[in-house]
């Protein structure tokens, strides 16, 4: 219902609520009542967060088949009927039994099953045994880069309430450590509101609102370790925090010299991608993530500068680190005399072996499973 401009102010919520005849539902973080409207009943829905995928398919088959064997309903959220159908002809190439949704918002359960859906992220709810991915899950669609908060020493980014209970140690970035009592439901100028409740020396307590959770970190320390719990208003929070602040420029001048250094050395510059570097890589049976890329193509061109080369590759595992790596090895292989790979792990020796058939100079495996090998040059 649209009502004219004039008339919109008339109404309060409370009596819109209470004149609709419609059964409703109130979602809240925490359990609070809602003024004087009468509720009929209050559950707990309890939620989780779901696994991320990476376009890693023989992971999704591995976890569809978990779920299907312990009978859950699985829907997996496609952005459009044409991206329904794509992602439908993957997962059966791959074994993977699902089936098209018939009815719009009409789930099966018990089956995994394809649906168009706008939902931003997936989620699972275990008392009804409801797992639903979308496609940010399973194929790591980019999504905006929210602004965060800079990181503290010894503190861990909160990402929800529920990571926190009482008595934790928890950082506020204005006003240091102090002990996490919970969550309160306090009114300010007639309007309640939920705060992150936190207790410091003398027992002096602040309420942060529980929308700048992001100004609070849970503290982390070795097992057994006690931190001392700061002033509530005092000064040595702050001079701890320009302590830091001084060894932290400290360090960087440090880099700021070593890196200086490093420009003014020559190194060796690779040459840029051939056909046989591009026929390596098109061998990469998945399609590779966002992340990958970029990374692909920074290590690319630092190998290409004639500066020596100085980058850390870190991911999570599943992240794709792998298929980076040896692409960056094939690139370096191809201009060096001793043409080696190193394989701490077998099955990047059957990867190599399989993809570097056509590649002149490796031609044999050398393992410690095998007792008896020959080394021959093509």
């Amino acid at each position: 219902m649209r009502l004219a401009p004039r008339l919109q102010n008339q109404f309060e919520f409370g009596a819109v609520v209470k004149a609709s005849k419609q059964s409703k539902i109130y979602l809240s973080l925490f359990q609070k009542g809602m003024g004087s409207l009468k509720l009929d009943q209050m559950l707990n829905l309890e939620t989780r967060q779901v696994e991320q995928f990476f376009s890693q398919m023989p992971l999704i088959k591995a976890e569809i088949t978990k779920y299907q064997k312990q009978k859950q309903t699985v829907v997996l959220q496609a952005d459009s009927n044409k991206r329904a159908l794509a992602i439908n002809q993957t997962l059966v190439e791959f074994g993977v039994d699902v089936r098209q949704q018939q009815k719009k918002n009409e789930v099966t359960p018990g089956e995994v099953q394809i649906a168009v859906g706008s939902f931003m992220n997936g989620f699972s709810l275990p008392d009804v045994n409801l797992v639903y991915l979308t496609e940010r899950e399973l194929f790591n669609q980019r999504q905006k880069k929210q602004k965060r908060m800079p990181t503290l020493e010894n503190a861990q980014r909160i990402r929800n309430y529920t990571e926190l209970k009482p008595g934790d140690f928890v950082v506020h970035v204005n006003h240091g450590i102090g002990r996490f009592e919970g969550i309160k439901t306090l009114t300010v100028d007639g309007n309640k509101r939920d705060y992150i409740t936190i207790t410091y020396q003398k027992h002096d307590q602040l309420f942060v609102p529980a929308e700048q959770l992001a100004l609070v970190q849970k503290y982390t320390a070795s097992e057994g370790k006690l931190p001392k719990i700061n002033k509530l208003g005092g000064s040595e929070w702050a001079k701890t925090k320009r302590s830091v602040a001084t060894k932290i420029e400290d360090i960087a001048d440090d880099l700021v010299d070593l890196y200086a250094k490093r420009e003014s050395e020559r190194g060796f510059a690779f040459s840029q991608d051939n056909e046989m570097q591009r026929q390596f890589e098109e061998s990469f049976p998945y399609p590779e993530t966002p992340d990958q890329l970029r990374s692909i193509a920074e290590i690319k061109a630092d190998m290409e500068r004639p500066r020596p080369m100085d980058r850390l590759l870190v991911g999570d595992v599943g992240f794709g680190k792998t298929e980076v790596a040896l692409r960056a090895a094939f690139k370096a292989a191809q201009m060096v005399n001793k043409r080696h790979f190193w394989c701490q792990q077998l099955f990047w020796l059957n990867n190599i072996m399989r993809r570097c058939r056509n590649a002149s100079g490796i031609s044999r495996l050398i393992s410690r499973f095998f007792r008896v090998f020959r080394v021959r040059p093509r």
